[in-house]
């Protein structure tokens, strides 16, 4: 299985309550139907609290889509969201960062400490 994490916020100039409608309500009910999802969720970002100096939430959203694989699949054709985008490419949807995952962590910190010293010697 891979995950893939995508950081997401609403491109300038969009409210967060319109991209959610959007996103959450247009987009996300397209992209379930892609086949081989074996876990889709997302979570709105918290807002930092004023007593914790030096802490930064810089995205709106987290979103994680699981696959069994990556075999192809045909895209369905996106909605494109009802706000004004700079080019018809759904990159301009959304401000985004993303990273795909193994379904099993390099490494448990709370349980072990990498030992790059031997990691490196082994190699």
């Amino acid at each position: 299985m891979l995950t893939r994490l995508f950081l997401l916020s609403p491109p300038p100039g969009v409210h967060d309550p319109d991209f959610d409608r959007w996103y959450v309500g247009v987009h996300a009910q397209e992209a379930r139907l892609l086949p081989n999802i074996c876990r889709y969720v997302s979570y709105r970002g918290e807002a930092v609290p004023a007593d914790v100096p030096g802490l930064e939430s810089n995205w709106y959203r987290l979103t994680e889509v699981s696959t069994a694989d990556l075999g192809p699949a045909a895209p369905p054709q996106w909605t494109p969201p009802p706000y004004p985008q700079r080019t018809s490419c759904s990159t301009d949807w959304w401000e985004e960062r993303t990273i795909l995952i193994a379904d099993k962590p390099e490494y448990d910190l709370l349980r072990e400490v990498p030992d790059f010293g031997r990691r490196e010697q082994a190699e």
